[in-house]
């Protein structure tokens, strides 16, 4: 509203225009008719981020600006192309490098495959050793125990030296 630059503040020497004043508290009236005090609650999470928010310096701000909206649009559509261009060497790297890794990953799970049937193997085998290690100790358990019986019973049934020269 250009009320104040539009009207002359008065029309004639010592006379005031009312028409203009009129228009301005007329303005004034809805500016403050729209004013309401509103009772906010302060979260002190967003208070704490808007008071560690960076501020961009002017040069900055301008740079950001003329890459946003550039004022040579030729300029801007040969910056966006060599960036595209740039984005797009980026992005076939890394499916090269993507691609890699997943051929390595293949590669690793088939040795680990490979590695866990012969854990598999290796503790079957182990398994089967005790059990047959566990075998051959009872055996020669049951051998030795039968042996120290015969020598129990011997020595029973055989009179001891002493004993012969007693007679």
């Amino acid at each position: 509203v250009y009320i104040e630059d539009g009207n002359y503040s008065f029309v004639a020497p010592k006379k005031i225009n009312f028409v203009k004043y009129t228009m301005i508290a007329s303005v004034m009236q809805q500016i403050l008719s729209h004013q309401m005090k509103y009772l906010f609650t302060e979260l002190p999470a967003v208070t704490q981020w808007f008071s560690e928010l960076q501020v961009m310096d002017e040069e900055e701000a301008y740079l950001l600006s003329m890459k946003l909206e550039p004022r040579n649009t030729n300029e801007a559509l040969e910056t966006l192309l060599l960036t595209e261009a740039n984005l797009q060497k980026e992005l076939n790297e890394i499916k090269v490098q993507n691609d890699s890794l997943a051929m390595r990953e293949k590669e690793h799970s088939a040795l680990i495959e490979n590695l866990t049937a012969q854990l598999r193997e290796q503790r079957r085998f182990l398994t089967t050793a005790q059990s047959h290690d566990q075998t051959l100790l009872k055996r020669y358990s049951v051998q030795l125990r039968d042996e120290r019986r015969e020598e129990v019973d011997y020595n029973l049934l055989v009179p001891s030296l002493d004993t012969k020269v007693a007679l």
